[in-house]
């Protein structure tokens, strides 16, 4: 056995077409393909092993067995192209009303890969089509398959009629709502003083329930539904009988319960954001909770639920509508996500982040609105993030990234490396040749080494070009790993190296969605990146290029088993403690380019949404873990970390340094639990700036109602820091010590 690289120097299989997801030769044709389809229906999984087996399908577009498979789709689409007859005409095949999101972002229904890529009407298989297309500069992803069967054309349909309280909504009321993991709907925490549930509406994206009437897959119940499943229990049923009825809780089934667990991320966060106990229930905090595709979640990376939380958006604004309209006027909304990413530019351009704000700025509430509020994130101090800049007054010379690969990840490793805006890159896109865009980027050459000094031949950056490493065994050629550079069109119109690897173990006789692929080595992998040299012209006195590179976040999920290890940089230059032994929190300058910055949740970097960190309560010092920026500039765009700070500001997440966590409720009724990191900072900031919305401002203002209420504390830094300390409100009032009594300073 030994290992190969092989060069590719044009462009093959799904990286012909324009704006495509530059990780789709990966997971459908490539290695990654038994991971992404690991949950379609069983009568598929026998022609997945054979594909596996027969390795051939890197030359076809579509394979045979995926051709009935429904892939949601979500677009980037420039403004100024949103009108372009050929945009029209994808969204015309896609069955797309574009006039859902006028700003000119969407994402679609599943469509059946076929239709897109292979059929006789396919759009993409025309050079003609996808010449126009890329003029377009409209860039598009597969996210994650939800089942084997075409999903209907609307996503959404009515759902069961709202359900007013007794006395109605009245003024003060605004719609809390929630989009997370494991949400505990029957908890008592979310009920009224008359034991009826505060949910009005509830998700569960599971594809494998039976779809409701108002949701294309998963399953929708309202609040009378609720109270009749809480009517049927009265008699001594507990919680649990209440999720095995609704069949939330079902260990029959091979997927996770995670409502069983006495602690769940979900209801913890929710509690934080709109819990009270019964007796308390101010009846003006209406519940809408839509509860992620558990399988997504269990994938780690965040980036498999981009889809479905856009569409739990979507969802919840909709329904907010509905209950809008059975009062007669619009209630201000805020929506809560504690979950993130942390592959894509992080400068606002992802195609996530402009369809998230496209739905949040759909939501007219005469001058209430709606308003999402996302966790900074917890990747601070993950080494996971890398800076090479280049200067008029530095010399060009190559520049090596220490990947440290760790064994028993039984998950792909990915590192994306984006280059730095090239407008002349950027209009490349009318050099054809053999009917496809370049985007060539000749300033920078990639190679990489793997563990055992193995060098790749070098990435040149044109669209689709790079290396595979394959393992060659009597004969039998496995791929392993794939590094290439793309452009990525769209909003962000950037190149882009992705580094993509197999995982570096198999338990024995393990029959997972990796079982008959061939591990990549762990160890320390090495990245070299070259720029050519450059004039005076390219990088003027005063200015740079920056090269950004973050790893993907592979680390354990709570309440799921762990799978994957996180990879991280261990370049010698990175020092992670002091001489007196203390671990290194902020960086102190030097050329290492290895930071301690720009961590932020990938999702946070857009303009319409309102971003939390952690710190200590009684400390009142920022977490060491509470990622923060500064953001980076979109395309050439300068960017102020004192005036656009991301996160917006610190929310009390632990109680101190040595107690751990904010005390919320657990998964069942009666019960306490204590949990920490951003996740329960962002929700403590959503109930303050509900209590601000109850007063019929509008997000903007009530944002810096509460920014001008923020306290400030020695150290806390500008980029993870935001614009100060907000009060901790404690719903549980349970009290760990006497002198747990931390108040501010007047």
């Amino acid at each position: 056995m030994e290992y190969q690289w092989e060069q590719i120097t044009e462009a093959r299989g799904y990286d012909i077409f324009p704006g495509m997801d530059p990780a789709a030769n990966w997971l459908i044709l490539g290695p990654g393909s038994s991971a992404f389809f690991q949950y379609i229906p069983e009568d598929q999984a026998q022609a997945i092993e054979s594909h596996m087996e027969e390795k051939s399908s890197r030359s076809s577009l579509l394979p045979a067995m995926f051709q009935n498979i429904s892939v949601p789709v979500v677009f980037d689409i420039p403004d100024g192209s949103f009108g372009d007859p050929t945009v029209l005409k994808v969204s015309s095949a896609l069955n797309v009303s574009t006039s859902r999101n006028s700003s000119g972002y969407f994402f679609t229904t599943p469509v059946l890969l076929d239709s897109l890529f292979n059929s006789d009407v396919s759009l993409f298989g025309d050079p003609v089509f996808r010449q126009s297309f890329a003029s377009t500069k409209a860039s598009y992803k597969l996210c994650a398959p939800i089942s084997g069967d075409a999903a209907d054309d609307v996503i959404f349909a009515d759902g069961p009629a709202p359900v007013e309280p007794r006395d109605g909504w009245h003024e003060g009321s605004v719609i809390m709502a929630v989009i997370d993991d494991g949400l505990g709907f029957a908890n008592n925490v979310f009920r009224d003083a008359d034991n009826q549930t505060r949910f009005q509406y509830l998700w569960w994206q599971d594809p494998t329930t039976t779809a409701s009437a108002g949701v294309s897959f998963g399953k929708e119940i309202g609040k009378q539904g609720i109270d009749d499943l809480i009517a049927g229990a009265a008699g001594g049923s507990t919680d649990a009988d209440i999720y095995q009825a609704f069949g939330t809780m079902d260990f029959n089934r091979d997927r996770r319960s995670t409502v069983a667990l006495g602690l769940t991320h979900g209801t913890h966060v929710l509690d934080v954001a709109a819990g009270y106990s019964p007796a308390e229930d101010p009846g003006t905090r209406p519940i809408i909770g839509v509860q992620l595709w558990q399988e997504a979640v269990e994938r780690g990376t965040g980036a498999e639920l981009e889809f479905y939380i856009l569409a739990a958006v979507e969802y919840i604004l909709l329904r907010a509508g509905q209950i809008s309209d059975s009062v007669g006027r619009k209630l201000p909304v805020v929506i809560n996500l504690s979950y993130g990413f942390n592959l894509g530019p992080h400068d606002g351009t992802s195609q996530f982040e402009q369809n998230l704000s496209s739905l949040i700025r759909s939501y007219d509430g005469e001058g209430t609105g709606a308003s999402i509020v996302i966790s900074s994130g917890n990747n601070h101090l993950t080494q996971t993030y890398s800076e090479i800049a280049f200067n008029s007054a530095v010399p060009v010379q190559p520049t090596e990234l220490k990947w440290q690969v760790l064994p028993e990840d039984r998950t792909s490793t990915v590192m994306e490396i984006w280059l730095p805006y090239s407008q002349e890159v950027e209009d490349k896109n009318t050099n054809l040749e053999s009917g496809q865009p370049r985007f060539t980027d000749e300033r920078f050459v990639f190679s990489v080494t793997t563990p055992s000094g193995l060098t790749s031949p070098p990435i040149q950056c044109q669209h689709g070009t790079g290396v595979y490493l394959n393992i060659v065994d009597d004969g039998e050629v496995n791929q392993i790993a794939e590094a290439k550079y793309c452009f990525v069109p769209g909003s962000t119109c950037r190149g882009m190296v992705r580094v993509s690897l197999t995982p570096t173990a198999q338990l024995a006789a393990e029959n997972g969605p990796w079982a008959d692929t061939k591990v990549s080595p762990a160890g320390v992998w090495t990245v070299a990146v070259a720029r050519k040299a450059y004039t005076s012209d390219e990088i003027a006195a005063g200015e740079e290029e920056k090269i950004n590179t973050w790893i993907l976040r592979d680390d354990e999920v709570y309440g799921y088993p762990l799978e994957g290890q996180q990879s991280y940089f261990v370049n010698e230059c990175y020092e992670v403690y002091d001489s007196q032994g203390r671990e290194i929190v902020e960086d102190t300058g030097g050329s290492c380019p290895v930071r301690r910055k720009s961590l932020i949740n990938a999702a946070a970097t857009g303009d319409d949404v309102h971003v939390v960190g952690a710190y200590y309560e009684r400390e009142r010092e920022q977490t060491e873990y509470s990622a923060g920026g500064p953001k980076i500039g979109a395309k050439d765009e300068a960017v102020n970390p004192a005036v656009t700070r991301k996160p917006d500001l610190l929310a009390a997440a632990e109680g101190s340094r040595v107690h751990y966590g904010l005390l919320a409720s657990g998964s069942m009724s009666g019960s306490i639990r204590a949990m920490g990191g951003t996740s329960v900072a962002a929700p403590m900031y959503a109930r303050k700036l509900a209590d601000e919305l109850a007063s019929a401002i509008s997000p903007e203002t009530a944002k810096n109602q509460v920014k001008n209420n923020l306290h400030s504390a020695p150290g806390i830094t500008d980029q993870r820091g935001g614009f100060g300390l907000l009060e901790p409100e404690h719903r549980v009032k349970l009290k760990r010590f006497e002198t747990d009594d931390v108040t501010f300073p007047a």
